[in-house]
């Protein structure tokens, strides 16, 4: 794959998960010019991360970091995500009750 169909394809793929897309291909370029042929999903291999799995693909946003890295953000975000929704289901039921007494 050459670096503007890799760009392409990354952007492509943003868009469909619904994620902003802010970087030029110069951008893109700049991010993975010397680890390009790193690039992957398998064990070992470098991925384009947003911080905390969160907010636009932006210069100000991401970094290359490992899969396995990667995967371990996203895998805490979600985790964090469940807490606090049954932490906001919990608090709302209690508050229901109260309003009930």
């Amino acid at each position: 794959m050459n670096i503007k169909t890799g760009y392409k394809a990354a952007q492509r793929n943003a868009r469909i998960r619904g994620v902003v897309w802010d970087l030029t291909l110069e951008d893109w370029y700049s991010l993975w010019s010397l680890k390009w042929h790193l690039r992957g999903t398998s064990k070992g291999s470098l991925q384009m991360c947003r911080t905390k799995d969160k907010g636009p693909y932006s210069l100000e946003n991401v970094r290359i970091d490992t899969v396995e890295n990667n995967r371990a953000e996203h895998n805490e975000n979600v985790r964090l995500s469940i807490k606090e929704e049954a932490r906001a289901k919990i608090l709302g039921t209690l508050r229901k009750g109260r309003r009930q007494r």
